[in-house]
């Protein structure tokens, strides 16, 4: 589902996750490490995701991201360790 966040669209990692065929917590592990190089490096993550939560089937509070357009290609091309994050 698209939405709207800081005047951009936006999709959730859930979404993400299941588009590169793998687990959504392993989509957050990769973020969590990618944010972790970003921080140090001194780049805003948020050009790239916003972190948000959904409610699962049970009514609990789950961690999810809400992925740009420009983080969904970073996702997709750049994220094979520290050389490819920055």
């Amino acid at each position: 589902m698209k939405e709207l966040i800081n005047n951009k669209m936006t999709i959730s990692s859930r979404e993400v996750a299941e588009m590169m065929e793998i687990k959504h917590k392993h989509l957050l592990e990769k973020i969590d490490n990618i944010n972790k190089t970003l921080t140090s490096r001194k780049i805003d993550p948020l050009k790239y995701w916003t972190e948000s939560s959904y409610k699962d089937a049970k009514g609990e509070a789950r961690r999810e991201f809400q992925v740009t357009k420009r983080g969904c290609e970073f996702l997709a091309h750049k994220s094979t360790g520290e050389k490819g994050i920055i």
